[in-house]
């Protein structure tokens, strides 16, 4: 879910939230030892791709939301971005007035 194109699609589930916890968490490794580590932790090969989309679209310069998924911009909010997390939660689509 966190990579679908759609917006409107926010149901998440705990495989979305682990793969998040993962590419921040591997945020530092390339794409081979993330794959090292994913087999290590006996992940399936879709998990562990997903990581790297995740990882890979976050480290783009410019991202919006007609450009990247969800799951990218909590990534890059949680990684890269100076941006102060409830200015990120506050333009979040659906977020309380």
């Amino acid at each position: 879910a966190l990579l679908a194109p759609d917006w409107s699609k926010t149901g998440l589930y705990e495989n979305d939230w682990a793969e998040l916890l993962l590419a921040a968490m591997l945020w530092q490794c390339d794409a081979e030892t993330a794959k090292q580590l994913g087999a290590q932790l006996q992940l399936s090969a879709a998990m562990t791709e997903n990581v790297l989309t995740l990882q890979a679209g976050a480290r783009q310069h410019s991202i919006t939301p007609q450009t990247a998924p969800a799951g990218v911009h909590i990534l890059h909010a949680a990684t890269v971005s100076l941006e102060a997390p409830e200015s990120f939660w506050d333009r979040w689509p659906g977020a309380p007035e």
